[in-house]
């Protein structure tokens, strides 16, 4: 299966990101971080996000998953991370 990627936004001043992976669309939201996951999440039919309880009435937790870019310092870390897939989980 693809990595999930942003192919659009959703909302009106908060636009919040839309991810899919070709086959499924998600709306990331950013107001529900706690440093590791985005809660309250919503699966929607395209990239535009709107929410449709009779499409799919589950919320959903969304995990980025990061990698280190350019080289590693003496400890490992990183100075920056890229996200390059999403981990989507029912909440």
């Amino acid at each position: 299966m693809k990595n999930f990627k942003q192919v659009g936004t959703y909302g009106v001043g908060w636009n919040f990101p839309v991810i899919s992976n070709g086959e499924e669309f998600y709306v990331v939201n950013e107001k529900e971080w706690n440093g590791e996951f985005y809660f309250n999440c919503w699966k929607c039919e395209n990239e535009i996000g709107e929410f449709n309880p009779e499409f799919d009435n589950n919320k959903y937790h969304i995990k980025e998953v990061c990698q280190g870019v350019g080289e590693p310092d003496e400890d490992g870390d990183y100075d920056s991370y890229e996200v390059v897939d999403y981990e989507i989980y029912v909440g």
